[in-house]
């Protein structure tokens, strides 16, 4: 169903989060249940009215809504797309191999340079993503291009949607940062009490710091006999969800 005001990207982007794609010999999906499956419930609203980032106090891990990842990072591009699918209709091998050879084809008519794709999986790197996303990336006539899929299963090698194809900036795409800040009285995201994740660390103001790490304030908490995080500023709790 189509939902008022949402833009042709979020849109395609719910369709593959919902997207059914199905199970696999190796996943324990019917046990932990597959990522397509309890998307199921949610709405597109649902989506865009989801927090950002979200921050376990249990696990002192942050996890970013592939969602709101992909919404700000790429443009869905309707002819690209077409001309893939066209191009891929009664082709057999498994959807990367067909990435793959796409752009293989594409270098072959002169219409992109091929050492300027990039094979990327998330899994294989640093992530904070709700959910896995495999794409190849290209430039072409000037612009940036994903053939983007989004991991719906459980186990990792398999389990993707079919891709689609977005206009990306590839930097952009690979940076996933994101930030959590404490409850405290008159404190706003853009403030000192911000946290930032960025490349694999925690960072305040710019600047890595043990002491505006998640364990250093879960150690500070146990020091203090807390039962929350407290905020290496003012102290205030950083609370389950997002902030």
């Amino acid at each position: 169903m189509q939902t008022m005001n949402a833009t042709s990207t979020e849109q395609v982007i719910y369709e593959m989060l919902t997207e059914n794609t199905g199970s696999h010999l190796l996943d324990s999906g019917g046990y932990y249940g597959r990522a397509w499956e309890r998307n199921q419930g949610k709405s597109l609203n649902d989506f865009i009215s989801s927090p950002e980032m979200a921050f376990s106090v249990e696990y002192l891990d942050a996890t970013k809504s592939v969602f709101h990842h992909l919404r700000e990072r790429v443009s869905y591009d309707e002819d690209e797309n077409a001309a893939f699918h066209a191009w891929a209709k009664d082709k057999d091998d498994a959807w990367l191999a067909l990435m793959e050879q796409y752009l293989e084809e594409l270098e072959a008519n002169g219409e992109i340079e091929f050492n300027r794709t990039w094979t990327v999986n998330t899994y294989n790197g640093e992530s904070i993503l709700s959910q896995v996303l495999q794409y190849v990336y290209y430039e072409k006539d000037g612009e940036g291009y994903v053939l983007l899929q989004i991991h719906g299963g459980c186990d990792v090698r398999g389990g993707y949607t079919a891709p689609r194809a977005f206009k990306a900036d590839i930097y952009e795409l690979i940076a996933e940062d994101g930030y959590i800040y404490c409850t405290g009285e008159a404190v706003d995201s853009d403030g000192p009490h911000r946290i930032d994740w960025s490349g694999g660390e925690w960072t305040h103001q710019g600047e890595f710091s043990k002491e505006f790490s998640p364990y250093a304030m879960q150690e500070r908490g146990k020091l203090l006999k807390l039962d929350y995080l407290p905020c290496p500023i003012c102290g205030a709790p950083m609370k389950d969800g997002a902030q």
